[in-house]
């Protein structure tokens, strides 16, 4: 078995709290991130897991700036694991 990840990659203008609010249709749940070890870098980068084949899973990225406590919520973005491989 191989794990089902989505790698999203996202710039910030500040360091940034991130989360993943990820939904496959029949489940929901929400991902931390530890993006906030990283500040200084406008580029970060996150991986999103827990993902189970053959299904369409809808991420969005939630961004947190810790200095005000504002948050940011992406448009939805889609990914589709494989089905399961059949040996």
């Amino acid at each position: 078995r191989v794990p089902l990840v989505a790698l999203i990659d996202f710039e910030a203008p500040v360091g940034v709290i991130a989360s993943l609010q990820i939904s496959d249709g029949e489940r929901a749940w929400l991902q931390n991130c530890d993006t906030h070890l990283r500040q200084g870098k406008t580029v970060q980068r996150v991986a999103a897991l827990g993902m189970r084949p053959a299904r369409k899973h809808t991420i969005r990225l939630r961004l947190e700036n810790p200095a005000d406590g504002t948050l940011e919520l992406s448009r939805p973005l889609t990914f589709t694991t494989p089905p399961p491989r059949i040996l």
